[in-house]
């Protein structure tokens, strides 16, 4: 879709160009304040990150209680973000994005 018909579709739309080197830049120091959680933390280019919970959910209190520490923080920083927990990245990264929701139980993908 062009600009002008996007600005057509929303009126007060604004437009930015993209800055990908920054966008890069700004993910990995969210995956580095994201070792506040997990020492295993990865970058999923563009927009994602891999935060491996296994051994430190019990810290938060659970995958629940950990779940809503990164969502609300992510919040009060004005960053939009979906989150989900799996047994597996594929599985995490696809219910994220997709699905409803956000602790999927051991041995499912839904």
């Amino acid at each position: 879709m062009t600009i002008a018909h996007a600005q057509s579709l929303v009126p007060g739309l604004h437009i930015h160009d993209a800055m990908p080197v920054e966008d890069e830049a700004a993910l990995a120091r969210l995956a580095l304040w994201c070792t506040r959680y997990s020492p295993l933390v990865a970058t999923d280019p563009p927009d994602g990150l891999f935060i491996d919970i296994a051994g430190s959910a019990h810290l938060f209190k659970g995958q629940t209680a950990l779940l809503q520490d990164v969502k609300s923080r992510m919040a009060a920083s004005k960053i939009a973000a979906r989150a989900a927990v799996a047994d597996t990245p594929g599985c995490a990264w696809a219910v994220a994005r997709y699905g409803k929701e956000e602790i999927v139980a051991p041995g499912r993908c839904v």
